[in-house]
């Protein structure tokens, strides 16, 4: 079986990490994969290029929002790359990689799957591209259950076709903390992400606000470094950009906040959970698929600065953080693994390609 993936870019972030696994892993199990970036190469293509698995770029630089009408001449360019290696499926991941990907899998005549991995259907194009090209899609798979029944509802698709496969991580011994002292953000340093409400609920906290460490970049990093310094938390919170080994970042706090506003599924909560760190998450997307709340962390509600500062002083004085992190730790080894991730794919690949196109001869 031959396997294209196809996603947005290859930078740090939540979904290419996965998109890397998926292609490790599935090369270890024999089956060829070769890897798109509809925008362009970025850190994590080293880590495929010395796994040996081919990656290519459209380079779309600006994205399709600057330019749409450049979607019919990337999809040509990518239909074109997909039939010259004979793939037999093409999976893509993120709105941009979905809306190239469709069109050129149809183009191609082959079968694709689109995934869903943020529960934030906030444009009329998206909407606008089911209704007119969704029937080109043999399947779609979503993060988590909560993104899967957002899409079916938002995007009017037949929740039947969406299959739920969570974000899995390789999971070893991690000892969790005794107390917590830092707390830590690993993440996207954008609005959505509710940083801003991490922040306001340290000011809140006043002299018992925990020292916070955070990890990541993105376009509002300078605006949250000033909100920082207003809030009077300069001595408080460090931003250390963009880290390459989350492991390392996460073992050096004592417990991740994941604030977003919009989720999928938090590959940040995931990862702290593997370390067994407690998590604090908002209730967004699929954090409750992940946090069980007063078990192995505590929900609070989205964008509640008050609510999250509560949060952080019952974590810090009245629970047991490393009860929490060895609950955490078994949850991940449990039912979070990259081996269920990988099976869970790769069986779901092996179907679709026993399955007739999603289009007929007249649409080819």
């Amino acid at each position: 079986m031959r396997v294209a993936l196809v996603i947005n870019q290859l930078d740090l972030g939540g979904a290419e990490t996965i998109v890397c696994r998926l292609a490790c892993g599935a090369a270890a199990r024999g089956i060829e994969v070769a890897v798109w970036a509809v925008r362009g190469l970025g850190r994590r293509a080293l880590d495929l290029q010395r796994a040996g698995i081919p990656i290519s770029s459209l380079d779309l630089r600006r994205g399709l929002a600057r330019q749409p009408q450049a979607l019919p001449v990337v999809a040509r360019r990518l239909a074109a790359e997909l039939r010259r290696c004979r793939v037999d499926l093409v999976h893509s991941f993120l709105f941009e990689a979905n809306a190239v990907t469709r069109l050129a899998a149809r183009r191609a005549r082959l079968r694709a799957i689109a995934s869903f991995r943020s529960n934030a259907f906030r444009l009329p194009v998206e909407r606008w591209l089911e209704r007119a090209t969704g029937h080109w899609v043999s399947r779609y798979t979503a993060v988590s259950r909560a993104v899967a029944d957002q899409a079916s509802a938002c995007l009017g698709i037949d929740r039947a076709r969406i299959e739920v496969i969570h974000n899995g991580i390789p999971v070893a011994a991690a000892a969790p903390p005794t107390a917590v002292r830092t707390i830590g953000y690993l993440g996207r340093l954008h609005r959505e992400k509710g940083l801003d409400v991490l922040l306001a609920a340290l000011a809140r906290l006043g002299e018992r606000a925990p020292r916070l460490a955070i990890a990541g970049a993105g376009s509002d990093r300078e605006a949250f470094e000033r909100e920082a310094r207003a809030l009077g938390l300069s001595d408080r919170v460090r931003f250390v950009g963009a880290v390459d080994d989350g492991t390392a970042f996460i073992d050096a706090v004592d417990a991740i906040v994941v604030p977003a506003r919009h989720e999928g599924l938090s590959n940040a909560a995931l990862e702290a959970m593997a370390r067994a760190r407690p998590v604090i998450a908002s209730d967004a997307g699929g954090n409750r698929e992940l946090v069980l709340d007063g078990v192995t962390g505590l929900i609070v509600p989205a964008d509640d600065a008050g609510a999250l500062a509560a949060a952080l002083t019952h974590l810090i004085h009245d629970l047991d953080p490393a009860a929490l992190g060895a609950a955490a730790h078994a949850r991940a080894a449990q039912l979070f693994d990259d081996k269920k991730l990988l099976q869970r794919t790769c069986a779901l690949w092996a179907q679709v390609c026993s399955e007739p196109l999603p289009f007929g001869r007249a649409e080819g």
